[in-house]
């Protein structure tokens, strides 16, 4: 259980490493949480989605292809 709490932690501390450096659109996972929890998904379902987005990257999002993993 501890492993994968580790595993969640760190890709989100990627996901703000990249953020705050430019690799990312700024607040984009954030911005993703609001609008889909709106829509009546949860917040987990959302992240595991946007755990995706990075590992394949989307051109919609603003997300670079490469990050794989």
């Amino acid at each position: 259980m501890i492993e994968k709490a580790q595993k969640i932690i760190d890709r989100l501390i990627f996901i703000f490493f990249c953020e705050d450096k430019g690799l990312l659109p700024d607040k984009k996972l954030k911005e993703n949480i609001v609008r889909s929890r709106e829509a009546g998904f949860s917040a987990w379902e959302v992240t595991k989605k946007f755990f995706g987005l990075i590992d394949k990257g989307s051109e919609q999002l603003g997300i670079p292809s490469g990050y794989n993993g």
